[in-house]
């Protein structure tokens, strides 16, 4: 069945990082109009870097439910805090009184 067999060992962090990434594929389609190519870089085939209307973002970062894709941001430890902290409750004063049409990051 096997012709030949590769043992990579990994440590836990790199464990999760592959089943993260295995578990974790989105395909998601928005209109990215204003972008420049970047130079190559090893190891990805394609980049570019551009701007996105604060709609089409959400699209990229939202489910089909609205809900946020949490795994996207899986580092960021605010979002496990809640609205009950300092920072995402200010965040969330000056969010609600902005009217966004133009959101950078």
């Amino acid at each position: 069945m096997f012709t030949e067999i590769n043992f990579i060992p990994v440590d836990a962090k790199e464990l999760q990082n592959l089943y993260r990434s295995s578990n974790n594929r989105i395909v998601k389609q928005i209109n990215f109009e204003k972008y420049i190519p970047l130079p190559q870089i090893k190891s990805v085939g394609e980049a570019y870097i551009g701007i996105v209307s604060a709609q089409e973002y959400l699209k990229l970062i939202m489910d089909d439910s609205d809900n946020i894709i949490k795994g996207l941001f899986y580092d960021n430890v605010r979002d496990f805090q809640g609205d009950q902290n300092d920072v995402n409750e200010d965040h969330n004063n000056i969010m609600g009184k902005m009217e966004l049409k133009r959101l950078e990051l």
